[in-house]
């Protein structure tokens, strides 16, 4: 065989983004049909539902700015997690919606090997040490974990691009190379996840600072601090500009919704990544924190699995022995990224949850990315001073390549140990007490621990033949076949899937769901699933089954919650007094004045109020659908109006049972309403109800206010007969205008600012991207 026939052939015969494509293909096999679909955790209820939703209302040429089907109504185009600006969402009209769905998720692994190897072959990687650290990011347990965390997959693969065209224009000085990372960037927000974009930026203003460790640039190019400041300058306001459309509505809403305080301390850590959580790189769920609901909760479980193997660590060892005068900077961004990761198990978190953002950020383990990111890079970067030190004789390299190899018997040595005398190690587990509840079963422990020994054990033995062997290209091919092997079968099936069909059909459920109940009444009666429900069928396919929340959207469904980050502050405040109602028939006041007509509960009501429509199994626990027979409808006439100065005033008003809610309005208005009690006289007609807009007709004996059960929010604005009116807070989070005596129309439109003056400046900002893009030409033509 002759040197290099390995390497050879593969680069002859399959280009490497064919092997990328054949790879993810491979680890995704049960999946590519599309018949069943990704629904880990939070994918069947917080994303499809909001996707599936804007998609169709494009569809019916409506705009997305409104979803008016969770939370009596709540943004939609200003939440990040809809995604719809978000370009390869493109599919999403080209393809069957569940084709896409699964297509985008699909693609964007193997965005992520194919950006990688792009940041590493750009940093002068090898063809190889660029192959194996884009291999070791695409296939960590770290990217096969967000895939259920949706926004965040879509963000990280435009990380490496957004980093590529910034170096390059301090190597080159060419302006339209910012232009090109603002656009990258800005598709990174559209992504939907604001803690990686953040991440993105910060390390953007470290390059910045240290951009003569990571580029060689010619005496004519400009690196003074002002010039690299004016660089950055540029690049942010671009990406301000150019994402104004989606940032400025976000950022609206954020100022209205619950995160507006920020969060206290333990809310802000919740899920840090712990220090015993180091051991996951290695032994995949060693404390089994999926085994039970506490222990999901009491410990980080954002992360499925981080499994990677010894394989990149130690490659990034020997990046870390080399001279390379970037190696500070990026050691001192994943130190940066551990920090911020660890959340409430440093004391550094203790500054940091007082600087925005970190104060309106949960689950400071999202930070991990960087770490992640950095040590793929350096695996790389790493196995590539590996080859340079032993064709130089570098004798820190040869020394490390014997120390691993000596140490590859000890893992061998371990795992023939725990082979052999499987049952002794078992019960030896069991008398150190390393089993449940705090620990992970131990025959999973030992599967797990027996793997990582044989393929640790297998990589020092093949460092030590690529240092003594002539076929170093072979050697070098087998090295990174086994720590691609040793990742792909540890991570392979760390999904859950679900049958679209059984998703999305109504049929398919028959009498094992409440859809037909509801939907044969679902003009805009809503309907609200106690929280205590939602705890007991918290996961797909139950809380499809008895219609949580975040489903509704599917089928055109009115509910009372959702599934969202940055609800509405007030709308909160009124579930909350709901949520603190010691029984649901003390809470029947607030049912009244909330639009809802179907009460779901995981146990029976024998309040009379309550007529029970039909029970179901579900996951081996019953289910109760019931209808609220007092039910009053979602548009009311007021006579009598209550007037409060403050918040905090209406939910005094709003507890005081000496107050009928029926009959009594509760409005945030500093001025005194007075009005006949005869005015409640009258009648509301709904003449049509759509996402951005509602028109009612309505007829009264004297003066009163209509009364809208759908939650209050800038940018909604109304009319009585054609003429602009003003909408009233009432009953703390929904709507109420002034009606006169007689018959008229009034309609709401939503017509929020933020979304138009984000429109002009996302446009100034396109205008201004292709100014510099064709002036920046133009400079090129005229120097060719």
């Amino acid at each position: 065989m002759k040197d290099g026939y390995t390497g050879t052939m593969l680069k002859r015969l399959i280009p490497i983004p064919a092997i990328f494509l054949g790879i993810t293909l491979l680890y995704f096999l049960p999946l590519l049909s599309s018949r069943n679909i990704f629904v880990e955790r939070d994918l069947a209820a917080f994303f499809i539902p909001p996707r599936y939703l804007w998609v169709a209302l494009v569809k019916s040429f409506q705009l997305p700015l409104w979803n008016p089907y969770n939370y009596s109504g709540i943004p939609l185009l200003a939440t990040l997690q809809p995604g719809v600006f978000y370009p390869p969402h493109i599919l999403y009209f080209l393809l069957p919606f569940n084709v896409a769905w699964n297509w985008i998720i699909i693609l964007h692994f193997y965005l992520a090997a194919l950006t990688t190897y792009s940041l590493l072959r750009y940093l002068k990687s090898s063809t190889e040490g660029a192959f194996l650290g884009a291999i070791t990011f695409m296939l960590s347990g770290y990217l096969i974990s967000i895939h259920n965390l949706l926004t965040h997959l879509l963000a990280v693969v435009w990380f490496p691009l957004i980093l590529v065209q910034f170096l390059r224009y301090f190597e080159t000085g060419k302006t339209k190379l910012l232009v090109y990372s603002s656009i990258f960037l800005t598709i990174q927000f559209f992504a939907g996840a604001p803690e990686i974009s953040i991440l993105t930026v910060m390390v953007l203003c470290v390059v910045t600072a240290f951009a003569h460790r990571f580029v060689d640039t010619s005496p004519a190019i400009d690196l003074s601090p002002k010039a690299r400041i004016r660089a950055l300058g540029l690049t942010l306001s671009l990406l301000f500009l150019l994402s104004s459309v989606q940032l400025l509505p976000f950022l609206e809403l954020k100022a209205h919704s619950i995160r507006i305080a920020g969060l206290t301390y333990p809310e802000a850590t919740t899920w840090s990544f712990a220090w015993k959580d180091f051991i996951q790189f290695f032994i995949p769920d060693a404390f089994g924190y999926f085994s039970s609901t506490k222990k999901y909760w009491s410990n980080q479980s954002w992360l499925l699995t981080l499994y990677w193997g010894i394989t990149p660590f130690v490659l990034s060892l020997f990046y870390v022995i080399s001279s390379d005068k970037k190696k500070a900077v990026l050691i001192s961004l994943m130190f940066v990224s551990l920090v911020f990761a660890l959340g409430g198990n440093t004391p550094a978190y203790k500054l940091l949850h007082h600087i925005p953002p970190f104060s309106s950020i949960r689950y400071p383990v999202k930070f991990i990315f960087l770490f992640i990111f950095l040590i793929a890079v350096t695996a790389g970067l790493g196995f590539d001073n590996l080859k340079k030190g032993v064709l130089e004789g570098n004798p820190r390299v040869r020394r490390t390549i014997v120390i691993l190899f000596y140490s590859g018997f000890i893992f061998v040595i371990l795992w023939g140990f725990m082979s052999i005398y499987r049952d002794f190690v078992s019960r030896s587990f069991e008398s150190m007490g390393l089993v449940p509840d705090a620990y992970n079963e131990a025959k999973i422990n030992i599967h797990n621990i027996k793997r990582f020994l044989l393929f640790s054990f297998l990589f020092c033995i093949m460092l030590l033949v690529y240092m003594r062997v002539r076929f170093k290209k072979t050697a070098a091919f087998l090295i990174i076949l086994i720590a691609a092997l040793d990742i792909f079968l540890a991570n392979t099936g760390y999904y859950t899937s679900g049958s679209w069909k059984f998703y999305i059909n109504t049929n398919e459920w028959g009498d094992h769901t409440f859809l037909g109940k509801i939907s044969g009444n679902k003009e805009t009666e809503r309907y609200f699933v106690t929280f205590k429900t939602l705890g007991e069928f918290n996961h797909f396919p139950y809380d499809r089954a008895i219609l949580a929340p975040p489903y509704a959207p599917l089928f055109g469904l009115y509910s009372f919650s959702g599934a969202e980050v940055l609800r509405i502050g007030n709308y909160e405040t009124f579930s909350s007094l709901l949520k603190d109602t010691p029984a649901l028939g003390l809470g029947k006041r607030f049912l009244d004045v909330a639009g809802v007509r179907y009460v779901i509960t995981a146990y029976e009501l024998t309040d009379k109020d309550f007529n029970l429509l039909q029970s179901i199994e579900a996951g081996k626990k019953t289910a109760h659908l019931y209808e609220y027979m007092p039910y009053p409808g979602r548009f009311l006439l007021y006579g009598r109006i209550h007037s409060a100065k403050d918040d905090r005033e209406v939910v005094e008003k709003l507890l005081d049972h000496n107050i009928d809610l029926k009959q009594e309005l509760v409005i945030l208005s500093k001025d005194v309403i007075r009005l006949d009690e005869r005015a409640a006289r009258g009648q509301v007609k709904l003449l049509s109800y759509g996402a951005n807009t509602i028109s009612l007709a309505c007829v009264t004996e004297g003066d009163a206010l209509l009364y809208v059960s759908d939650a209050y929010y800038p940018g909604w604005k109304a009319y009585l007969d054609g003429k602009e009116t003003l909408i009233y807070q009432a009953n703390l989070a929904f709507r109420a205008v002034y009606v006169p005596r007689g018959a008229h129309t009034v309609s709401f439109f939503y017509r929020p600012l933020s979304i138009y003056i984000g429109f002009c400046l996302t446009v100034l900002g396109l205008l201004t991207s292709l100014f510099i893009l064709i002036k920046c030409r133009s400079v090129e033509g005229v120097r060719g």
